[in-house]
């Protein structure tokens, strides 16, 4: 999958499977215990490398170093969807750093907004924050009745359509591998 991916600065989502409850310590953070089902994890990539490193990290690449939070909880998941946003080849890519990173706070707050969702772990890839996210990192457990209808929550059209026009892009503008 990730051979698709640009190499350009971004925001992306990725949507996780977790099989089983597992406990974790997460670097500072601390030990969270993350119930079995889907999570989606919202982050940044403007250092080297951009979208595919980063990326390449979460969807099957080797991870020699933990470095961020979702190093600590992907070797225990599979990838199940993502989504990203290349900001250089959008209107995106003229904001300054800190107003590119903000976009990546939208998609989380969106997230939040059309889900509800559960927040194991407080903090959890929101280190480098500015808008006071509780969390980058939204559970839906198997309990919850939504997964019974839906795979890929990434996948959802009307999900789609409101990341999109959370940071001012057409829905076209977004990149999805479900």
């Amino acid at each position: 999958m990730k051979e698709f991916i640009q190499s350009d600065p971004g925001i992306y989502a990725v949507e996780l499977y977790l099989r089983e409850i597992i406990q974790l310590e997460v670097g500072q953070l601390g030990v969270f215990t993350f119930p079995r089902g889907e999570y989606i994890y919202v982050g940044s990539a403007f250092g080297p490398g951009g979208l595919k490193a980063r990326m390449g990290r979460h969807i099957g690449g080797e991870i020699d170093k933990v470095h961020w939070h979702i190093d600590y909880l992907s070797p225990f998941t599979k990838v199940r969807a993502f989504c990203y946003l290349p900001v250089c080849t959008t209107d995106v890519g003229k904001k300054s750093l800190r107003e590119q990173k903000l976009l990546e706070c939208r998609w989380v707050n969106t997230i939040f907004t059309k889900f509800n969702p559960a927040i194991p772990a407080p903090g959890f890839g929101a280190s480098d924050c500015f808008s006071g996210c509780k969390a980058h990192l939204a559970a839906f457990p198997l309990y919850d009745k939504r997964l019974e209808f839906e795979s890929n929550l990434l996948a959802e059209n009307s999900l789609q359509d409101e990341l999109a026009r959370s940071v001012g892009v057409h829905r076209s503008t977004l990149r999805i591998e479900p």
